[in-house]
């Protein structure tokens, strides 16, 4: 073989840790599907990756982020029959829309600390545990980058979904997750811009058609949760019941 053909071929087995900066990458962690193809093709490995902070900014919580992630959800519950994990979710869970989506309540865990400081600690000690199938975060306003970059190492020490949730203003800061979307509402759906993503630069945003929204209030209840109300905070190891 020539030099010009083992030159040619090193630089095509490349590491799985690195990529071309004009190609997705293709890691070697699990990923699940997103439940949309258009999506999909736009994520390095094909769907939502395991052992990875991923930061999910709508331009205001409830723009149809439960919505956008509901087939992950769905499916991570089905593959290890753990739990789904809301921590510091700023709304109700609406136990009924969970039944209509064919997910049982009781497979809801809903953590609300009653101090935003606790709430990176809860993070670290669910993913250190890997104590569910997902966990949804509602990040705290500010929060410090030294901070993120916890999440982000607590992360990769789990096999769980992990997404940080924080409003769209927040896309300028420094972030190290490797993947962060920001959401928009649109008739019948959302427009989705990748702000970041291991491979090329997105050009523009993707349309995703979504059968619920939280603006209807499908996925939560109308009341945001008040300290008084103590059947509304549930234990690490407690779901979500009906009443």
């Amino acid at each position: 073989m020539n030099s010009t053909s083992s030159s040619h071929t090193d630089c095509i087995n490349i590491h799985p840790a690195l990529w071309r900066a004009s190609q997705l990458a293709q890691g070697r962690q699990h990923v699940v599907p997103t439940g949309y193809a258009v999506l999909n093709r736009e994520l390095p490995s094909g769907g939502w990756p395991n052992s990875t902070f991923i930061e999910i900014l709508p331009a205001e919580i409830g723009t149809g982020e439960i919505s956008l992630l509901m087939p992950a959800l769905k499916q991570a519950v089905h593959n290890n029959q753990r739990r789904i994990i809301f921590l510091n979710c700023p709304l109700v869970p609406n136990a009924l829309c969970w039944l209509n989506w064919q997910l049982n309540p009781n497979n809801l865990v809903w953590v609300h600390p009653k101090q935003s400081n606790q709430v990176l600690w809860a993070t670290e000690q669910i993913l250190r545990h890997d104590a569910g199938a997902a966990l949804l975060v509602w990040l705290p306003l500010n929060m410090p980058l030294a901070a993120m970059r916890k999440l982000h190492l607590a992360a990769q020490r789990s096999t769980s979904l992990f997404f940080g949730i924080a409003e769209t203003a927040h896309q300028h800061r420094s972030s190290p997750a490797p993947l962060r979307l920001g959401l928009k509402g649109a008739p019948g759906g959302i427009h989705i811009n990748i702000i970041k993503r291991q491979g090329p630069t997105h050009a523009g945003p993707l349309f995703i058609p979504l059968a619920f929204k939280e603006k209807s209030h499908f996925a939560f209840e109308r009341k945001a949760p008040q300290p008084h109300q103590a059947s509304n905070h549930v234990l690490l190891d407690q779901p979500l019941y009906t009443t």
